[in-house]
């Protein structure tokens, strides 16, 4: 998985080695609520692995870290 910030605007894609089919995505995100559609995805996609840029803001960084919690719908 890949993520990036840039301004208000979150790319993500992702590889699903079963379907054999790559996913991109561009959204709209405040940062404000600690940015739930990065939640989402990881949730969706289980990645092992998530590449960023290390220039990247420390609340996306922090975000991108975090285990284990379920998107709120």
């Amino acid at each position: 998985m890949a993520c990036i910030l840039n301004g208000h605007r979150i790319g993500i894609s992702y590889y699903d080695s079963t379907l054999r089919q790559l996913y991109v995505l561009e959204v709209w995100d405040d940062g404000d609520k600690g940015f739930p559609v990065i939640d989402l995805v990881k949730y969706q996609a289980n990645p092992l692995v998530i590449y960023t840029s290390t220039k990247s803001e420390e609340s996306f960084l922090s975000a991108l870290q975090q285990k284990g919690r379920m998107p709120l719908m």
